[in-house]
């Protein structure tokens, strides 16, 4: 008898201690990756290699208008998509800064954000590092973008 008590109490009694130490010790934390952060891989159209860590350079954010927030999305597409238009509903002008790029130097802008024919947005962080890349006609793309400006804007 004194063993099932032993056993039940022991089966009650180690869930509450395992919700205990993960509410008073674990902590949830989601990290965004820093592409091109060891390593860049080659381009052919670029003709160009690049060194890692990658940065954007200063000449470009400033010729882009770069303002210094915390997420700046460089969009590649002339056309306002429906993802484009939630993420201006969403955040503040002062959160996110969103770059619409003229087609008269798209391709150079595309190799320099390094930037894959299937994708048409990149983001920027602070540190002008990319962020991610993204395809704002799909949606779920475009709340994936969503998510990951969340956890960019509370990290910073």
């Amino acid at each position: 008898m004194k063993r099932k008590i032993l056993f039940l109490s022991l089966a009650l009694l180690l869930p509450v201690i395992v919700f205990l130490f993960l509410k008073t010790f674990g902590r949830n934390q989601f990290d965004i990756p820093v592409y091109h952060k060891d390593s860049v891989e080659y381009i052919a159209a670029c003709e160009r290699i690049f060194e890692a860590p990658y940065v954007i350079a200063d000449s470009i954010t400033t010729e882009i208008g770069w303002k210094g927030n915390e997420a700046t999305l460089i969009s590649f597409s002339e056309i306002p998509s429906e993802g484009l238009m939630r993420l201006k509903e969403d955040f503040e002008p002062s959160q996110l800064q969103i770059v619409s790029l003229s087609t008269s130097e798209l391709a150079r802008l595309k190799c320099i954000f390094l930037v894959s024919e299937k994708y048409n947005a990149v983001l920027l962080d602070g540190k002008r590092q990319i962020r991610g890349y993204y395809q704002l006609t799909s949606r779920e793309e475009a709340d994936r973008l969503l998510m990951e400006i969340s956890i960019l804007l509370k990290d910073y």
